[in-house]
């Protein structure tokens, strides 16, 4: 379908221009808050196992991803004055793309592992759950925004903001909707239009009942 034969009714709202520093800003937190957890629950696997391996390898192809993209942004940011280059949404794809697969690995150590609830106090364990809370609503924030921003229609129904009925959305706005998601199963006020974002909200959804079911289940008896 191209752009001319779009429904009217479905096109496009107003949208801020994608700004990598912010971006890079947010990434930042997301490589901090996946270092802590990976040191967390790194003694959880062998060393040798296939698991611990790969899990590895995940979360350092994320490091590497972050620091081309720290790398570009400095290199680009007097060129294009904070915008979003137009290579730049492949990396930032390629980026989420790693980080959310080292949430879910990080995720499967401690569901499927026992060794660290054995070994950890409640206290530590509650904090590895708030990590894996705030590591995943900041991913999958990132995710709905690029997905709004670089998809032919706009992926989201955000509901009007009274004061300014124009206003685009902004980067707060996919990060409500992504805690919304962790905490209720799924989005409450905005309504969802593309297949792709309702796929990415489902696997969000299993992460979250994973985290927030099967983690404190497993905080409780130990």
């Amino acid at each position: 379908m191209s752009a001319d034969e779009i429904d009217p009714r479905v096109l496009p709202h107003k949208r801020h221009p994608l700004k990598t520093p912010p971006f890079l800003i947010i990434m930042a937190v997301i490589q901090v808050i996946n270092f802590l957890i990976t040191k967390r629950v790194h003694f959880a696997t062998s060393s040798s196992s296939v698991t611990g391996h790969v899990i590895r390898v995940v979360s350092q192809s994320a490091d590497y991803t972050f620091w081309i993209m720290f790398a570009i942004t400095l290199i680009m940011a007097v060129v294009y004055r904070g915008g979003m280059p137009k290579h730049e949404p492949k990396l930032l794809t390629a980026y989420l793309s790693v980080a959310t697969l080292a949430l879910m690995g990080n995720i499967a150590i401690l569901t499927f592992t026992g060794d660290h609830f054995n070994t950890q106090s409640q206290a530590a364990l509650i904090v590895d759950l708030g990590l894996l809370f705030s590591n995943s609503t900041l991913v999958f924030s990132l995710w709905y925004q690029l997905f709004d921003h670089y998809l032919l229609v706009s992926a989201f129904d955000f509901p009007v903001d009274v004061l300014d009925p124009d206003a685009p959305p902004r980067w707060v706005d996919y990060l409500f909707l992504s805690f919304n998601t962790m905490t209720t199963f799924g989005p409450t006020t905005e309504g969802i239009r593309r297949r792709p974002v309702k796929v990415v909200m489902m696997i969000q959804t299993t992460m979250s009942l994973t985290v927030l079911i099967v983690l404190v289940a497993k905080i409780i008896k130990s």
